[in-house]
């Protein structure tokens, strides 16, 4: 590991001073976590150093990920925050040493968690043709407790709800499917849309993925989509104080706290509801 990564806490080379401490003013004053920054010039072509600024931790975990029998795969290196502390403020610089295929290519660093490229992350309209992917997520356990499915639902009965589902048209609506390197995986929602706002929800099929990257990196696509397509300015969102998972995506997102209103059943258990907003409009004039 020492070989392939080296990090500091909250250090700073001397000759990366001026633009990283311009960088960690504005990632302090926007206040997202997860935002990195990477220095490459008069680097020496082995080594990449980056600047990753997180807070709400006491303590880190860098882990470097890396499949020798993939010639595409750079590496990635991965911060999860542990032990957490709402008014803990960080940053960790990461020197990667890229020397493993012999080559000086960039390694991926991702802030969060554990983290799955998402390769090609696209969304589409929902057909028949998928039901026996949704029969496959019914069997799931997990993904009905989480998501609000019935759980041992018939063949039948799911195929005709699902239809309803793909057939049925509303004007505030809308659900497309979530592809990863053309296969289903999920779907996303826009739900209550008018007078520029709707509500985000995302599901992911197969709880095996979960964990991965993949609802933020869709979650980012339907927002695009809700953007280009609806003219919306205003996101909501809404999950449970006991998905952690959810809420850090949501954060990761952009998405603010509003309110905690609510209670609801969640893989068995009674959770209070968390209410979330993301304003695109103040994204309005930025570059």
């Amino acid at each position: 590991m020492d070989r392939v990564i080296h990090y500091k806490w909250n250090a700073v080379e001397k000759e990366h001073a001026d633009q990283v401490n311009q960088w960690l003013a504005k990632a302090r004053e926007t206040g997202k976590v997860g935002q990195y920054f990477i220095y490459q010039e008069g680097t020496k072509p082995e080594n990449l150093y980056s600047y990753i600024y997180r807070k709400g931790y006491a303590d880190y975990e860098i882990s470097f990920i890396y499949d020798p029998s993939d010639p595409g795969n750079r590496g990635q290196v991965h911060v999860t925050g542990m032990k957490e502390d709402l008014n803990n403020d960080n940053f960790v610089q990461i020197k990667t040493i890229n020397d493993l295929d012999g080559t000086a290519e960039e390694s991926e660093v991702h802030s969060g968690g554990d983290y799955m490229p998402p390769a090609s992350i696209h969304l589409r309209r929902l057909t028949t043709g998928d039901y026996p992917i949704v029969l496959n997520w019914s069997k799931d356990d997990a993904f009905c407790s989480a998501n609000g499915w019935a759980k041992d639902r018939s063949p039948e009965e799911l195929c005709k709800w699902w239809n309803q589902c793909i057939h049925t048209a509303a004007d505030d609506f809308v659900r497309l499917g979530i592809e990863r390197n053309k296969q289903l995986i999920g779907y996303a929602d826009l739900a209550c849309i008018q007078n520029h706002a709707a509500e985000l929800g995302i599901a992911i099929g197969e709880s095996s993925l979960w964990g991965k990257g993949i609802g933020y990196q869709s979650a980012l696509c339907m927002i695009e989509y809700g953007v280009k397509t609806y003219g919306i300015s205003m996101f909501y969102a809404e999950t449970h104080e006991t998905n952690i998972r959810s809420r850090k995506m949501l954060e990761r997102l952009g998405f603010e706290e509003t309110g905690r209103h609510g209670s609801e059943v969640y893989l068995g258990q009674n959770a209070r509801l968390i209410q979330y907003r993301l304003d695109r409009s103040l994204d309005d004039g930025k570059d």
